[in-house]
């Protein structure tokens, strides 16, 4: 099964200015960030690789989760140097479901294609040219732009955390992708997003991030289908 990217854009989840934190927005002046982040894309486990596929020993089940978002700053002056883009999964009771892989990982050099990945059987990411030659499911995943690290493999949260680069500053729109790992018995899990970044201008560097008012509606929930 090939997963292409969506030919019309998602709908936003969210979209707006991001803020200084406890700061009026009258007091930043025109300069500034313009945020998107799109509405989550989701497979999943028995969806992508059909009937034949079981969940592993233990009964976990899986789901592939796409994320984007887009960075426009405001103003002649306005660079974003950092953004951090996170996601995080509530607990339930002592039920635990995590992040299980993701891409992109680290990532150095400059991908000029655009890339593939591809997802075997045990729900792990691997390049179709590696560790995944004979992959069951592959999943565009646009251009893979640096300077990116993650933090948070097998973890509840996980983040990709963007830095600028002299050839590619950080504008424009980010892809990204993660396995999802539900317990048995627990067919969904609540998902919260989160985005930040540092402006820099000729004020220096500013923390600026989603306002506080309106990050309840960057909840989602994962699962909650049969596949």
């Amino acid at each position: 099964m090939h997963i292409p990217l969506s030919s019309n854009a998602p709908l936003p989840l969210w979209e707006g200015d991001l803020e200084l934190p406890e700061t009026p927005k009258s007091f930043r002046g025109e300069d500034g960030v313009r945020a998107t982040i799109g509405s989550p894309e989701q497979w999943a486990d028995g969806q992508l690789m059909g009937d034949k596929w079981h969940p592993p020993v233990g009964g976990r089940r899986y789901h592939v989760v796409r994320l984007a978002f887009t960075l426009r700053p405001r103003g002649r002056y306005t660079v974003v140097t950092e953004a951090t883009f996170c996601l995080h999964l509530t607990a339930q009771g002592t039920q635990r479901a995590f992040i299980s892989d993701a891409f992109p990982r680290a990532q150095t050099v400059e991908l000029k294609d655009s890339v593939k990945f591809g997802l075997g059987p045990a729900f792990k990411i691997g390049t179709i040219e590696a560790e995944l030659a004979s992959a069951e499911v592959t999943f565009d995943a646009g251009v893979v732009i640096p300077v990116v690290t993650v933090e948070g493999i097998q973890e509840p949260e996980l983040c990709w955390r963007y830095r600028a680069h002299d050839k590619f500053p950080l504008t424009g729109s980010r892809i990204m992708h993660a396995i999802v790992s539900l317990p048995p018995e627990t067919p969904r899990a609540l998902a919260t997003l989160s985005l930040s970044v540092v402006q820099q201008d000729k004020l220096g560097p500013l923390p600026l991030g989603v306002p506080m008012n309106e990050q309840a509606k960057l909840q989602f929930a994962i699962g909650g289908r049969k596949s």
